[in-house]
């Protein structure tokens, strides 16, 4: 039987797997010794567990490091992402299995090394609200690497309020040694903001009021200012200088606002705020509605706040390469449930589980800081980020707009999109909404 590597990625990954590996400079290379390699993973006998040790690790190491990238690129993070989606034959899955082991420690002549045998120099990550249900989701994935890349050793900074909290934060403390991460290199439980964020270069900032029964957003939005302030001194003084900032905590655009403002010696780019939970929200609905895999929607951004008026923009997405309103023409749906109903998404949960997302508020974080460390290539993705005066959105405002991330905290406002006069409206209002947290918060920026 004759193998290739196309014949491999048909047979096992998912249909959604994007014609980029195919493409890739590392497939014209891997498929040439593919064959060799790929036959016996079907041929040998079950107990030659030494020769399939061989075998899988030859298998892996040709595909991952024949891009001669970075681990952690997006050429290598596409690559190995092959190896995520296989579903069928058990020696497929085994690689699976070895894959996040195995992968990391290779080395390939000619070629870097690797992962977990040569790691970066250890960086220190702090989550503030370490204690809630988005800590709780989020912290592991980190200590996994799943954030960082698998060749980034990381010492985490839980960081919650003194009390019960801090209870917790130590029982979860407990739960990551247990786990075993390799990259994990130590953790510091404090209840100090100065103290937690001492020497940090990557700040994720989870906690913030929430919002009680008969509170005003008005309300919200002071007391919540009051906390940013406080921290955004801290974080001036104690972190990194190159540190790098994400705002999960509700109202989060205008919480980052403060932040930035109080952090006096930090750039305004090193300060983001969480819309790509929006974006995929806006994501999963089209791909509900229109049958077509996740992977195949692209460049589906939001506009704005980080609330019910923000814009998930359909003109400038792609649906398997193809404009996504040539697949979606229904007007009506488009209008009175997908825009609505990303907007509302959150109560949705709420209303269904009593609780607000925790999950996939996490999962949104993790990507949003990979793709601003790692980068994104071409891709857009929606970050809220100090507008420069891009689209008409004033400037300071900390609003959503498609970025490309070209890596180490750097990003671009992507330009020369179109947006027709309907979209202008929509992106307005919910920018005027903006401006008006920001003059109900003008005392704390000072």
């Amino acid at each position: 039987m004759s193998f290739t590597l196309r014949k491999f990625i048909s047979r096992n990954a998912r249909s959604a797997f994007t014609k980029e590996v195919f493409t890739s400079r590392a497939y014209a290379s891997a498929n040439q010794k593919f064959s060799q390699i790929a036959k016996p993973l079907y041929d040998y006998p079950d107990d030659a567990q030494q020769k399939k040790d061989q075998v899988v690790q030859s298998l892996i190491r040709t595909i991952l490091t024949s891009t001669n990238h970075e681990a952690g690129s997006p050429a290598a993070e596409k690559l190995r992402f092959l190896f995520a989606t296989i579903q069928n034959d058990q020696d497929a899955i085994y690689a699976i299995q070895q894959a996040s082991r195995v992968a990391g420690i290779l080395r390939f002549e000619g070629h870097r090394d690797v992962g977990y045998n040569r790691q970066k120099p250890v960086v220190r990550v702090a989550v503030t609200g370490s204690g809630g249900a988005i800590g709780y989701s989020l912290i592991p994935r980190i200590a996994s690497g799943e954030m960082l890349g698998p060749d980034q050793p990381v010492i985490l900074h839980l960081i919650d309020l003194p009390g019960d909290s801090m209870k917790v934060v130590k029982g979860l403390s407990y739960e990551l040694e247990d786990c075993a991460f390799p990259l994990l290199k130590g953790i510091k439980v404090s209840s100090d903001i100065n103290e937690g964020l001492t020497d940090v270069d990557y700040a994720i900032f989870v906690g913030s009021k929430p919002r009680s029964k008969g509170m005003e957003r008005a309300d919200l939005l002071k007391e919540n200012g009051k906390i940013f302030v406080d921290t955004g001194k801290a974080l001036a003084k104690n972190a990194k200088k190159n540190v790098l900032s994400l705002v999960v905590g509700n109202p989060a655009n205008t919480n980052c606002l403060v932040l930035a403002a109080n952090a006096k010696g930090l750039d305004p780019s090193q300060f983001t705020a969480l819309t790509r939970l929006d974006q995929d929200r806006a994501i999963a609905q089209v791909a509900n509605y229109t049958g077509k895999p996740i992977s195949d929607i692209k460049n589906l951004n939001i506009w704005g706040n980080h609330s019910p008026t923000m814009f998930p923009d359909l003109a400038n997405a792609t649906i398997g390469g193809q404009p996504a309103l040539d697949l979606i023409k229904d007007a009506k749906w488009i209008e009175n449930e997908f825009i609505p109903r990303v907007g509302k998404r959150g109560a949705e949960i709420i209303a269904a589980r009593g609780k607000s997302s925790a999950a996939s508020a996490a999962d949104a974080a993790i990507k949003h800081m990979r793709d601003w460390v790692l980068g994104t290539g071409k891709d857009a993705v929606s970050m809220a980020v100090h507008s420069d005066g891009s689209y008409g959105v004033a400037k300071g405002l900390y609003s959503s707009f498609p970025v490309v991330c070209l890596g180490n905290g750097k990003y671009e406002i992507v330009k020369n999109l179109k947006v027709d006069t309907a979209a202008k409206k929509k992106i307005q209002a919910s920018v005027d909404e903006l401006a008006s947290e920001q003059k109900q918060v003008a005392n704390l920026l000072k």
